[in-house]
């Protein structure tokens, strides 16, 4: 596994125990791409992957399709926050998680400069894919990132993988129920006994 050298935004993660797919930052992945071999392609994608599911797994599986090197950005955990209000996994557990996917090469940990921003405009701009591939929950209307890839002549495929039968927020959703009332219910109620 590779990872960033010393003095990169992410070689202090500790990720020798990794054996999956490399995770680099936008700057290093960029260079990968500067120095690949003529005809090598490019597709990118991104998202949360918070708790990672299927849906997003055939997302993976059929951008991949789309290009030689299938790389996927994990947003940082501010991005959860703002969606969701709070993340369930840090975001390094998420890129190790990705990493070991079979399919995916390269994970970029995003990590915006400008709190609270919800695309991968810089990370577009820095990597310069072929490819910029959404899963099926997103069409052309609801991409923000569609004017940047437009100038730089990025490619935009939609709708890769299945219908958005899925939904991370969702599993979490019961599964914060389910704990609030039966965990942490029974432990408040024996507290005040």
């Amino acid at each position: 596994m590779m990872k960033c050298k010393d003095g990169c935004e992410f070689s202090d993660w500790e990720l020798d125990d990794c054996f999956g797919a490399d995770i680099l930052c936008p700057h290093c992945m960029h260079k990968i791409i500067k120095h690949s071999d003529f005809g090598d392609r490019f597709v990118l994608t991104s998202g949360g992957f918070d708790p990672l599911h299927s849906g997003q797994i055939t997302s993976f599986l059929k951008s991949a399709e789309l290009a030689r090197n299938l790389i996927v950005v994990v947003n940082d955990d501010q991005f959860l926050i703002d969606k969701k209000g709070k993340a369930f996994m840090p975001q390094k557990v998420r890129c190790q998680i990705v990493s070991m996917l079979e399919r995916v090469h390269y994970v970029v940990p995003a990590k915006p400069s400008r709190l609270h921003d919800a695309t991968v405009n810089e990370i577009l701009e820095i990597i310069k894919p072929d490819f910029f591939a959404k899963g099926g929950d997103r069409n052309i209307d609801n991409i923000p990132e569609k004017k940047l890839c437009q100038d730089l002549g990025i490619k935009i495929v939609q709708g890769m993988g299945d219908d958005k039968h899925w939904s991370s927020s969702k599993f979490l959703e019961g599964w914060g129920e389910y704990y609030v009332y039966n965990v942490y219910g029974k432990r408040y109620e024996q507290v005040l006994e």
